[in-house]
């Protein structure tokens, strides 16, 4: 007997933006994602949200993405979008956590350390690295060295870390020859 296959729409997502209300947002999560069997991990913080949710039923995917982003306000969350085709679905449960921080850091960053890069689309990003010449950028790969075994850019530079959380200390170490890069381009597995 053939096991029958179930499309799971799956999202992945974070949003720096001042949540006041952390505890109420945690609430609507649990209520919502229950009633519309999501399964994942969000990660909510003061400074934003970080999550990845799996649905058999797309609109409800669709559903809270509209109604989050209502929630939040201010600029689009730049949603990633993928699909499963197992006979299960990709996550066990909902696990859904306050946290300190969206991204772990050990506290070295925050939204309150000043200002931050300029987001560029993938297009943008290729376009600029493109008509950038090799010798004025930094191209600095902030993924975990697993990830960057799996593949990376051409001239990018590996920090060899293992979590996010090593990567405040290695900016630290090579701080000098990242002030003195014409300019610093970061990528990252969520953008």
């Amino acid at each position: 007997m053939a096991v029958e296959e179930t499309v799971y729409s799956i999202i992945l997502y974070y949003q720096y933006c001042d949540i006041v209300e952390v505890d109420s947002l945690v609430e609507w999560h649990k209520d919502f994602c229950g009633r519309h069997n999501l399964c994942g991990r969000v990660l909510i913080a003061g400074e934003g949200i970080n999550g990845t949710l799996a649905g058999a039923d797309a609109s409800d995917i669709e559903a809270y993405k509209a109604v989050l982003q209502g929630k939040l306000g201010g600029p689009p969350i730049h949603w990633k979008h993928s699909v499963s085709t197992q006979s299960m679905a990709p996550f066990p449960d909902l696990y859904l956590r306050q946290v300190p921080e969206i991204i772990n850091s050990g506290g070295r960053f925050s939204q309150e350390r000043g200002p931050t890069g300029t987001y560029l689309s993938p297009t943008d990003f290729h376009e600029k690295l493109r008509d950038t010449p090799r010798e004025d950028v930094l191209l600095l790969d902030i993924r975990n060295h697993k990830e960057v075994l799996l593949g990376t850019f051409e001239g990018a530079v590996d920090p060899e870390t293992r979590t996010f959380s090593e990567m405040a200390p290695w900016l630290d170490k090579h701080a000098d020859a990242i002030r003195e890069a014409g300019a610093v381009m970061c990528f990252c597995t969520g953008g």
